[in-house]
């Protein structure tokens, strides 16, 4: 595990809006990786250890956009978790079989062992989460798909979860990135509905806005998960594919976490 070897000061002075940005040495990705962490004041709730989650951005946002969000920053300090906002570029947090220089959900897992090794966060699956918005919601789910040892508890917004599909209309899809490669048959084993038997026993959480393109992806697989006779709580906002249903599915989405990882 690479321990802690820079620490920038926080970017808010506030005593209670305080989320440090920080970078690690990713050894898959051969290069500092950037990501902020917000962390409870242990002597004001007299905690040794916080339950821990991963808070995956958008296409085309960074690890900044939630922490220098007033409205969510606001939802965020006040949970008694570690919130860890990973940057994952524009690269969908997958590991890219035609792009090697694009291996980020190998990325996460080693910034998830690097957070646990320097700050004061429970070491167990049991308290550790991970959500996300849009490309942050696939990348969430699929992450604990593939690493189900790792996580306890998944949620997304807005998440793109039967993608890619090039069956889906236009208007209920959206481009696929080329790190997915142009085999669409190879396409299958990134959507998260085929994979969605391994979130079994897992407490799930998903958000929809019913205005939005991804809609009907979120629709099916919620759908996907009933099928499977897979318990999830499944949510529908008035609202459409943006910033606003995030600030309005933050507060939500910690409050699953905030029940489920500090059991």
């Amino acid at each position: 595990m690479e321990r802690l070897t820079e620490q920038q000061s926080p970017v808010f002075s506030q005593a209670d809006s305080v989320i440090q940005d920080n970078r690690f040495f990713c050894k898959t990705l051969g290069r500092d990786v950037s990501y902020s962490i917000f962390l409870p004041d242990r002597k004001v709730v007299k905690r040794d250890s916080f339950p821990v989650v991963l808070l995956l951005h958008g296409d085309g946002r960074t690890h900044r956009t939630i922490a220098d969000d007033s409205v969510c920053r606001r939802e965020i300090v006040k949970r008694n978790l570690a919130v860890v906002f990973p940057n994952g570029d524009r690269a969908w947090y997958i590991d890219s079989k035609t792009d090697t220089k694009s291996r980020y959900q190998s990325m996460l897992l080693e910034l998830l062992e690097h957070v646990r090794a320097n700050f004061p966060v429970y070491q167990t699956v049991r308290h550790t989460g991970i959500c996300g918005w849009s490309m942050g919601g696939f990348g969430a789910v699929h992450f604990a798909e593939t690493y189900p040892d790792q996580v306890r508890a998944v949620a997304s917004t807005i998440a793109l979860l039967d993608y890619p599909n090039p069956r889906l209309p236009n208007e209920q899809n959206y481009p696929v990135s080329s790190i997915f490669g142009t085999d669409t048959t190879d396409w299958a084993r990134f959507n998260c509905l085929n994979n969605a038997p391994v979130l079994r026993n897992k407490p799930i959480l998903l958000i929809a806005g019913r205005q939005g393109f991804d809609y009907r992806m979120n629709q099916n697989f919620h759908h996907r998960l009933n099928q499977l006779k897979i318990g999830h709580t499944y949510f529908e906002l008035e609202g459409n594919h943006d910033f606003q249903m995030v600030r309005q599915s933050v507060p939500v989405m910690l409050d699953f976490f905030q029940k489920e990882l500090g059991k």
